[in-house]
């Protein structure tokens, strides 16, 4: 998928899909009209009185619950960010953004060859949040201090969402990061400079350990 903002050069945004799998690309431009809130939330409704295992799988169930997830996920995301302006006397521009919404499958592999589908998970991949901060009395370190709480919402809204509209414990970047810090598990910066170090005291398998050398060469 190409993306091209105006004004600004044009992104290549590539996701991997799997056959058998549901996925939707949701679009942010800054604001979600009113109307197309409301339809979403009538179509969810509908949903609970007409879906069934027999009949989720399909872009009338599956793909409208993706859509709502990306919806939501977008139109919170822009609540916290308008609080974020006001607390550090900022205004934030928003530019055309975007998320992957998908229902994964798993596949098992035999020789390379693809033998058994089994149910998989539901996920969020923004692969673009992307703003334009300016800070109303040119303070440098509340634009700092906005871009980086900006992202650790964005972030932690990846598994929060999923929570919010399945009642089921969900996982992100942040919520690995918080388990670690509660349960006492050292986290480490890879570098150029300290990879070696690094990767001896990691207890993972060397196809993880060869893409830490390939990304820091």
């Amino acid at each position: 998928m190409t993306m091209k903002p105006v004004g600004l050069s044009q992104e290549d945004v590539i996701n991997s899909v799997t056959v058998g799998g549901f996925y939707c690309v949701g679009l942010d431009y800054g604001i979600i009209s009113p109307k197309e809130l409301q339809k979403i939330a009538e179509n969810i409704e509908s949903l609970k009185d007409t879906i069934r295992i027999d009949n989720i799988y399909t872009d009338e169930a599956m793909g409208e619950i993706l859509n709502a997830v990306s919806k939501a996920y977008f139109i919170q995301l822009n609540m916290y960010d308008l609080f974020l302006e006001s607390r550090y006397n900022v205004v934030s521009t928003k530019l055309m953004s975007e998320a992957m919404t998908g229902y994964d499958v798993e596949v098992k592999h035999m020789f390379m060859s693809p033998v058994e589908v089994k149910e998989g998970s539901l996920y969020i991949d923004v692969d673009r949040n992307a703003q334009s901060v300016i800070s109303v009395n040119g303070d440098k370190q509340a634009e700092k201090a906005y871009m980086i709480l900006s992202g650790q919402i964005a972030s932690a809204m990846e598994h929060g969402i999923f929570e919010q509209m399945t009642g089921i414990p969900s996982v992100s970047t942040m919520k690995v990061l918080h388990e670690a810090n509660e349960r006492g598990i050292p986290l480490y910066t890879v570098t150029k400079d300290n990879i070696k170090d690094v990767l001896e005291i990691l207890e993972v398998g060397q196809a993880v350990k060869n893409g830490y050398n390939e990304f820091c060469k």
